[in-house]
């Protein structure tokens, strides 16, 4: 089944660096023979920006250029795409963020939720706060 990527596995897969980046890889090279990895563009945008800190990237920042640079050459993996929003995301979206009473920083989260339920992909992260989407396919990295 191909996996909706969060943000933070991206990141991962991304520095080798980064704490999770063994486990990320490692779940990367176990994708059963057919399946994607996506890219919505929410974790693209989350990529780049992250990508181009100082803090997250500890001092070794790209800049704007080499960031979309790298995601070019991320994106040519052939078990890596970009996908567009499926049909029926909003909606899904908009049932995701009723879970919460109130506006919070899982909106992001209810987003990527929505997505991977309206396209019927699961959701890759390392983020075990995604349990709450009970329709939700999740594949958490640990």
């Amino acid at each position: 089944m191909d996996a909706l990527a969060d943000v933070n596995v991206l990141l991962a897969l991304s520095d080798p660096k980064h704490k999770g980046h063994r486990k990320a890889s490692k779940w990367f090279s176990d994708l059963e023979e057919g399946a994607c990895l996506l890219v919505c563009r929410v974790a693209q945008m989350g990529l780049i920006r992250l990508l181009t800190s100082n803090v997250v990237m500890q001092g070794q920042a790209l800049t704007m250029r080499e960031a979309w640079s790298f995601y070019g050459e991320l994106i040519r993996d052939p078990n890596i795409f970009f996908v567009e929003e499926p049909e029926g995301a909003q909606i899904e979206f908009m049932k995701c963020c009723l879970n919460f009473e109130r506006a919070t920083k899982r909106v992001t989260d209810a987003y990527l939720a929505g997505f991977a339920i309206a396209g019927n992909f699961a959701l890759v992260t390392f983020d075990k706060g995604f349990d709450v989407f009970k329709k939700l396919k999740l594949e958490t990295i640990v």
